[in-house]
């Protein structure tokens, strides 16, 4: 152990790969696998030179940097352990970091003042502990892989078989998705009145308006699978906790499951994408964005370099710093000026051919990142705004739906100039989760077709998402799709 790299830093960043994939298993693809493990050995190589150049001594710089990779790797898990709440108080990042630094000073104090031959020996045991949590995980792998019906799985119990059905026509088909974008009831809750909802424009426009419509759930990852699956989501325990091993299974099922992708595909419809999300085999485009809904990214995210991105660093009051970082809502923000961008090409390219495009945009989601034309705002002041509950963030919401609203006039005038038969699919996938007197609205969401030749039989008022599409389908393609039971299933 007193030459070379320390095995035991190896050993831990195996451990870390694999204890991720036993939790998300089978949904950690083999390459995402590797990206982690090169990815992190590298940064435990980097801890170890630093830590041996100032030490000047290699058993006890092998000790103190396999600290280091530990705090690294597990930042976020030991912090969520570490901040359950006692009363109404909760640890904030700012003392975890503080005790954490403590902590840290103290195991360097103690490794420093050990005698070579302690040091030694607790290199040996650090190494065996990390091969037998290696065996111990491994071995779960296993057993999860010879008993899969044991394990956590989702079905789509409700989702519609159109491999039968032929359509009658074939309309381009955009389903515009406006992220928390809460819906007219709870607006009124609000702000006493429901004037900046968006009903009148569409109305003009001949939109079919659903007055009282509903999501079925209140988290994107859960909402959005179960809309374009026109189902719902069955876990087989029977359980629909908010818990990223439910998100990446719930999102994977657009990826392989979808009857709606799936029927767009055989009907030979272009798919265009301009989400975060994976739809069939079409991905993503938009890498500025890395939202936390698979495998490797879940894993990702637990890590000090993931905490920091989605969690910390919006705490920073500069925007410049914010965008040469940049920060998770910094790239939010940057999301979606490239879906506004990428629509707007996309409405105006005139090319031959039947599409459904789908656009999702994180807009008027908290925190409130521009102002009503779409000025970025100073982050560090929207963040703090959400997350203390300030009296203004009912104002800056207003503003964030203002600024909606001119993009979602803008995207149906150039739909309906551009493809005067496009049907056009208006909704949002929950109502406002932030403010805890308005949760009897959170299922609460926009909804609104467009149909030329306003053919909205069927359409009723409070339609909510698993239906949607059945109906656009039904109303638009000539299809005879059932429709189920609207519910609600909330997350905690």
């Amino acid at each position: 152990m007193n030459t070379g790299f320390p095995l035991h830093h190896l050993l831990i960043i195996v451990f870390f790969v694999l204890e991720g994939n036993n939790e998300f298993y089978p949904d950690v693809p083999l390459i995402a696998s590797l990206k982690l493990f090169v990815s992190f050995i590298l940064v435990a190589l980097i801890c170890y030179l630093v830590c041996k150049l100032i030490l000047r001594e290699k058993l006890r710089a092998a000790v103190i940097s396999l600290f280091l990779v530990y705090g690294i790797v597990y930042a976020r898990t030991i912090y969520h352990y570490y901040s359950i709440p006692f009363g109404n108080y909760r640890v904030s990042n700012t003392h975890f970091f503080l005790v954490a630094a403590v902590v840290l000073i103290g195991i360097v104090i103690i490794i420093y003042r050990s005698a070579p031959a302690s040091l030694r020996k607790f290199n040996r045991f650090l190494t065996i502990l990390f091969a037998v949590l290696i065996l111990f995980t491994s071995g779960s792998i296993i057993y999860k892989w010879l008993t899969p019906s044991r394990q956590l799985s989702l079905q789509l119990s409700n989702s519609p078989d159109l491999s039968q059905l032929t359509p009658k026509t074939k309309p381009n088909i955009y389903l515009l998705m406006f992220d928390e974008y809460q819906g007219n009831d709870g607006l009124k809750s609000l702000y006493g009145n429901n004037d900046i909802s968006p009903d009148s424009m569409l109305i003009r426009k001949g939109f079919r308006v659903m007055s009282h419509p509903s999501s079925n759930y209140n988290y994107t990852f859960y909402s959005v699978p179960s809309l374009l699956n026109m189902s719902y989501l069955d876990f087989n325990d029977n359980k629909l906790d908010y818990d990223l091993r439910r998100v990446v299974k719930s999102v994977h099922t657009l990826t392989n499951k979808s009857p709606l992708l799936n029927y767009f595909n055989e009907e030979g419809y272009d798919i265009i994408n301009h989400s975060f999300f994976q739809l069939g085999d079409i991905p993503s485009t938009y890498q500025s964005l890395v939202v936390p809904h698979d495998g490797y990214s879940a894993i990702y995210s637990r890590t000090i370099f993931g905490w920091a991105k989605e969690d910390l660093l919006h705490s920073i009051g500069s925007n410049e710093i914010q965008q040469i970082i940049p920060s998770y809502f910094y790239q939010v923000y940057q999301y979606n000026n490239e879906v506004i961008s990428g629509m707007d090409q996309t409405i105006n390219n005139k090319t031959i051919g039947t599409k459904f495009v789908y656009s999702h945009l994180l807009i008027p989601h908290p925190p409130v990142l521009t102002d009503s034309i779409g000025n970025l705002r100073k982050i560090s002041t929207a963040m703090y705004e959400v997350n203390r509950q300030e009296p203004s963030f009912k104002s800056s919401y207003k503003k964030y739906i203002q600024y909606a609203n001119s993009i979602l006039d803008k995207m149906v005038t150039g739909i309906q100039a551009n493809d005067p038969t496009g049907v056009i699919v208006f909704t949002s996938d929950h109502g406002l989760r932030v403010i805890p007197r308005q949760e009897g609205y959170i299922f609460n969401n926009q909804c609104a077709v467009y149909i030329p030749g306003s053919n909205y039989a069927g359409f009723y008022d409070s339609v909510s998402l698993v239906n949607l599409m059945r109906l656009v389908l039904n109303n638009a393609s000539g299809l005879q799709i059932p429709l189920v039971a609207d519910k609600k299933h909330p997350s905690k």
